[in-house]
C-alpha cells in the first residue's frame, strides 16, 4: 500500500510539473489532475489538492486554485478549503466575509446568547487532524504564511484585518477593541456585549469568601481586668447576592493586666496568662458596593472562651465559656484588576457573659477590631470575564 501511495504521489507532482506550460484548467482537466492512478474517493481528493495547492499559488496560478477549489466543493460539497479562498479575497480586494458566523463568535466570545456555542466542535481542520503527514502541515505551514503577509498589508479597521487577526490566532487584538467598542463588526461587537453582561450579572450570585483576620478584643467592664488582648483568625464562607454567611475561628492571646480566677475541675486557676477565642457564624449585608469599595452590616453568634495558660506543658486548657452574639460593621477595598482580592476592616460589638464559678468577676461585654485580607469570588464568570480581556 505504501508502494502504491508513493508511486501516485510520484504521478502527481509529475502532472503537475507537466501542466504549468497550460494557463487554466479546465473542470475535466482538474478531475484527471486529482484522480489520476488514484481513486474517486472525495478525501484522496482533499489529501491531494493539500499536496498540490502550495505550489500552485506560488507559480502566480491563483485562478487554477481556485477552479481545482470549485471542483472539489461541487463534487464532494467540502469545505476544506473555505479559509483559503478568504484570503484569496482578501488578496485579490473583494473580501465579503463576516464575523458574525458561529464558528467566529464562539471562538472570540464564547458561549453569547442567541450563538448557542455550548458543545461547540469546530471541525474545520478535521482533515488536517486525519493527515498528520507533510502534505498537511506543508499546506498549513502555506496558510499561515500568506494569512501573515495579509495582516501587515491591511487596513486595520477593516473587517478583513480583523478576520486575518482571528485567523492567525491573534485574538487578543479582537477582545481589546471589542472592549474599547470600537469594532468594524457590529454584529460582534453585540455578542461580546451581551456576554459581558451576563457575566457581570453573575458574578455576585454565589461567591466564595475566604480571609485571614488580625486585630485588637478589647473586654469592657469588670472584665477588663483581662486588658487589651491580640485577636487572629480566618474566615470561610458563601455569598448568594448582598448577603454572606461565614463560618469564623479566632483566637486571643496576651497576658491579662491583673491576675483573674476561675474554678474548674480539679481546682481554681488563678494568674495572668491567658488564651481564649470563638468560634461561630457571622452573616453580612453588603449595604454599599460601588467599583472596588463595599460597605456591610454584620450580625454574628457563637461559643468563646478563655482560660490559663497551663506553666507545665504550654497546653491551652479554656475552662470558661459564653454565649456570644454580636453586631458591628465591615468595611471591604478590592484592591486586584478582577475585584477579588480585598482588604479591609471589621468592627464587632459582642455580648457576653463569661461564668468563672465563683473565681474573678469578669462580667462584660467586648470591642473587637479587625485588620482583614482575603479572597471574595465566584467560581466562574471572573474567569470568563478576564479571558474577554474585560479588566485589561
Amino acid at each position: 500500500m505504501r508502494e502504491v501511495l508513493l508511486f501516485s504521489l510520484g504521478c502527481l507532482l509529475f502532472l503537475a510539473a507537466v501542466s504549468d506550460v497550460f494557463a487554466q484548467q479546465d473542470t475535466a482537466g482538474m478531475h484527471a489532475l486529482l484522480t489520476e492512478r488514484s481513486t474517486e474517493k472525495c478525501n484522496e481528493y482533499v489529501f491531494n489538492a493539500l499536496l498540490l495547492i502550495p505550489d500552485m499559488y506560488k507559480r502566480g496560478r491563483v485562478d487554477s486554485v481556485l477552479q481545482l477549489i470549485r471542483f472539489i466543493e461541487s463534487e464532494c460539497d467540502y469545505r476544506t478549503f473555505a479559509s483559503l479562498k478568504t484570503l484569496i479575497s482578501i488578496q485579490q480586494g473583494h473580501f465579503g466575509g463576516t464575523l458574525c458566523d458561529t464558528p467566529t463568535v464562539c471562538a472570540v466570545v464564547g458561549d453569547s446568547p442567541g450563538y448557542g456555542c455550548y458543545g461547540y466542535f469546530d471541525s474545520r481542520d478535521w482533515y488536517g487532524s486525519m493527515y498528520q503527514g507533510p502534505p498537511s502541515q506543508r499546506y498549513a505551514d502555506f496558510e499561515d504564511s500568506l494569512a501573515g503577509v495579509l495582516v501587515h498589508e491591511t487596513d486595520s479597521t477593516t473587517v478583513a484585518h480583523y478576520w486575518l487577526r482571528h485567523f492567525t490566532g491573534d485574538d487578543s487584538f479582537l477582545l481589546r477593541h471589542l472592549k474599547a467598542r470600537d469594532c468594524p463588526e457590529q454584529c460582534l461587537q453585540d455578542a461580546y456585549d451581551a456576554l459581558v453582561a451576563r457575566l457581570l450579572s453573575q458574578r455576585y450570585e454565589a461567591r466564595i469568601n475566604l480571609g485571614v483576620l488580625t486585630g485588637v478584643w478589647l473586654p469592657q467592664s469588670e472584665a477588663d481586668v483581662l486588658g487589651p488582648k491580640l485577636e487572629f483568625g480566618g474566615q470561610l464562607g458563601i455569598y448568594p447576592g448582598r448577603f454572606g454567611l461565614d463560618a469564623t475561628l479566632l483566637f486571643r492571646v496576651l497576658n491579662a493586666r491583673e491576675d483573674f480566677v476561675i474554678v474548674s475541675d480539679p481546682g481554681p486557676d488563678s494568674g495572668k496568662s491567658f488564651f481564649g477565642g470563638y468560634v461561630g457564624l457571622d452573616g453580612t449585608y453588603e449595604v454599599y458596593r460601588h467599583d472596588r469599595h463595599t460597605f456591610g452590616l454584620r450580625g454574628g453568634t457563637g461559643y468563646g472562651w478563655l482560660g490559663h495558660v497551663q506553666n507545665g506543658d504550654h497546653s491551652s486548657r479554656p475552662n470558661s465559656n459564653t454565649f456570644d452574639f454580636n453586631l458591628g460593621c465591615s468595611y471591604r477595598l478590592a484592591y486586584n484588576k478582577t475585584r477579588t482580592r480585598y482588604v479591609g476592616l471589621i468592627f464587632r460589638y459582642s455580648v457576653l457573659n463569661h461564668a468563672t464559678r465563683g473565681g474573678s468577676d469578669l462580667s462584660g461585654n467586648a470591642i473587637s477590631l479587625c485588620l482583614t485580607y482575603g479572597w471574595l469570588s465566584d467560581l466562574w464568570p471572573t474567569r470568563q470575564l478576564e479571558r474577554l480581556g474585560y479588566f485589561d
